[in-house]
């Protein structure tokens, strides 16, 4: 394992865990790692993820659109397993919760 890469590049999995349990107390008994391997197949996405959430970790409970759309795809897996402090995303043409249509 290469000790120059940043945490989450080298375990993106708990890193996420680490930042939803801090912004979201009702995550806290939920199997992040295995949610998180159900909904994002490829561990590169599970990378980005770690990335966008170590560099802007409000994302989980803005509402604000500027995130990848995994951001949304992990609110919405969460709170189906009981989540109830995170905040999904509104578009930011008409300020709705929907699914966003950005990629990520």
């Amino acid at each position: 394992m290469d000790e120059s890469l940043p945490r989450f590049a080298i375990e993106p999995e708990t890193v996420i865990g680490e930042i939803v349990r801090s912004v979201d107390s009702s995550c806290a008994t939920i199997d992040i790692t295995a949610l998180l391997e159900e909904v994002f197949c490829y561990r590169s996405q599970r990378r980005t993820l770690a990335e966008v959430l170590h560099t802007d970790a409000e994302l989980l409970t803005s509402g604000r659109p500027e995130g990848p759309r995994t951001v949304e795809r992990l609110i919405r897996a969460l709170q189906a397993k009981g989540a109830t402090g995170l905040v999904l995303p509104r578009c930011g043409k008409c300020g709705r919760q929907r699914p966003l249509t950005a990629p990520g």
